[in-house]
């Protein structure tokens, strides 16, 4: 063999027994086996903020959270899956590591199990978590059977979390369960790309006047127009049993354009081209039902008139072709 060639197998030995890895090597056993002990030996914080700070992330893992995870709970303690939980999240700006989805999940969990959610209002705060669907799902659905402010305080985070990962409806229905309708408007304007029927739903899931009149209400600034069309509105709450709504979202409208208005009346609304005769026929009926004669009497004429007007222009339609075939 030439000289080259045994310093080429030589170099290459070398490079093969790097004695820098073997040491870095050495030195992650070494910190598995210290975790090891602080575990057995029941030291379970320092065991914590051990795996915690672990060179490389190695210890923060769901291994490892399964092992605090299978230990017992101490009552009036913090359990040891918790004292895991927080040395991850605080080591997050140190270690530049953070949880992947499932342990932030399982942290998340963790805290709300006892009642910390104070924690992962800061975790959120902090940025320290991964962020996912089901993140969101815990606390939305954790938010429910609470207290107000417990409720508005999860939904607000179930909130931040569906943002960051562009969730749009989903950010809507928390702004929807905590009736924030000015800013659940604004925002299905801007980023959601909401049609009339995803805004009826709404309206289904929360058939409150404030909501009824943000859609259903002719805005100025917009002479007069609505972001539903106005029979929806009302037709919608009367067929999920709220008629009392609709009927006074209705009496709202004409308080605030009377007959004669430049834009917005009933009378105006009903003459719309695009407007539903059916649909306002059907609330026409309900009004007499429920003796709301003033409402049902200015829209009773509107339906009365805009109907006789249709049938004479189909009248006159057909007169005009029996004439035009008969010319023939």
């Amino acid at each position: 063999m030439s000289l080259a060639s045994q310093d080429t197998t030589t170099y290459s030995t070398f490079e093969d027994d790097d004695p820098t890895k073997e040491r870095e090597a050495e030195a992650m056993l070494e910190y598995i086996e210290k975790f090891n002990e602080l575990f057995e030996e029941g030291l379970y914080g320092e065991a914590a903020l051990h795996a915690a700070n672990s060179p490389g992330g190695i210890l923060r893992n769901p291994g490892t959270l399964s092992r605090f995870k299978a230990l017992p709970v101490i009552p009036g303690q913090p359990s040891p899956l918790l004292q895991y939980c927080e040395a991850l999240m605080s080591s997050v700006s140190a270690v530049s590591i953070k949880p992947n989805a499932e342990v932030s999940w399982e942290c998340v969990a963790c805290a709300l199990d006892e009642d910390r959610l104070d924690l992962v209002m800061y975790w959120i705060a902090q940025e320290r978590l991964t962020y996912s669907l089901e993140l969101g799902h815990l606390l939305s659905d954790y938010s429910r059977h609470k207290d107000p402010t417990t409720t508005d305080q999860c939904l607000a985070l179930a909130q931040t979390v569906y943002s960051k990962l562009k969730e749009h409806r989903l950010v809507v229905l928390c702004m929807l369960r905590q009736k924030r309708y000015h800013s659940l408007i604004e925002y299905t304007q801007k980023k959601a790309n909401f049609t009339e029927d995803d805004y009826l739903g709404l309206l289904e899931e929360s058939p409150t006047l404030e909501l009824a009149m943000l859609l259903g209400k002719p805005r100025t600034e917009s002479e007069g127009e609505t972001i539903v069309s106005t029979e929806e509105v009302v037709a919608t709450l009367i067929r999920g049993g709220h008629g009392d709504v609709g009927l006074r979202t209705l009496q709202e409208i004409h308080a605030e354009y009377p007959s004669g208005a430049e834009f917005g009346s009933l009378k105006q609304l009903v003459f719309r081209p695009m407007s539903s005769l059916d649909t306002w026929k059907e609330i026409v009926t309900t009004c007499q039902e429920n003796a709301w004669f003033e409402i049902g009497v200015e829209l009773l004429a509107a339906v009365t008139v805009r109907d006789a007007i249709g049938k004479a222009i189909e009248t006159a339609s057909l007169i005009k072709g029996i004439i035009n075939q008969n010319s023939v």
